[in-house]
């Protein structure tokens, strides 16, 4: 008889705690040591960002005025790394023409440029805004001989240079500082010809001879 009371006992506690709404809450409440888990925003590294967008980023913050897009400037600026790689575009160019040594708008823009784009090229950079300069080609008519560039007049250094091509219907002409002739020639066709300007010389014409390159 004792045996069958204890077990109805028992059974009706169980009954009861079931049945009892406090335990269940109990049992599933969260305790007060519960992280709920977060998730951090996603964050962009530079290494993560193209070319183009640390260009776009550089030329923001140094407040350079760029194109953008396609053939906007960054496409003239790697053209521009591609060109002092394979030497078409010469220190003496890139000083005079491109604004590099005066550092106007665009030669400010190729200066900040090029540590990104083409960074073997910081040589190149250093000569056109500190150095000497050698010039390479002259595309011909009438330039004032000098060492360095002389803003605002086309010019071209002394030395040995030589017709690109075959000439036809060519003239050229050396002359001092007073305009005088010192030396000049008309050809009416020949092989490529060879002039050679002295650096006392004051100016220098070409006339439908092609391009010029440096000799010496």
């Amino acid at each position: 008889m004792t045996t069958v009371v204890l077990a109805v006992a028992s059974a009706a506690l169980l009954t009861s705690c079931a049945d009892d709404p406090q335990v269940e809450l109990d049992v599933a409440a969260p305790t007060s040591n519960s992280v709920t888990p977060t998730t951090a925003p996603p964050t962009t590294s530079p290494a993560a960002l193209t070319e183009y967008d640390r260009y776009v980023k550089l030329m923001k913050d140094r407040r350079i005025p760029i194109r953008a897009g396609s053939s906007g400037t960054y496409d003239t600026d790697v053209s521009i790394c591609g060109q002092l790689r394979d030497g078409s575009l010469d220190t003496w160019s890139l000083a005079d023409r491109e604004g590099v040594r005066k550092q106007d708008i665009n030669g400010l823009r190729i200066t900040v440029m090029v540590p990104l784009l083409c960074p073997d090229m910081q040589p190149a950079i250093d000569a056109a805004r500190f150095g000497e300069v050698r010039q390479t080609y002259f595309l011909g008519g009438k330039a004032l001989v000098a060492q360095a560039p002389i803003e605002g007049s086309r010019t071209i250094q002394p030395g040995t240079w030589t017709t690109e091509a075959a000439v036809s219907d060519c003239y050229w002409e050396r002359s001092d500082a007073q305009g005088n002739i010192i030396d000049n020639n008309f050809i009416s066709i020949a092989p490529p010809i060879t002039v050679v300007i002295g650096e006392a010389d004051a100016g220098f014409t070409s006339n439908d001879c092609g391009k010029w390159t440096r000799a010496d």
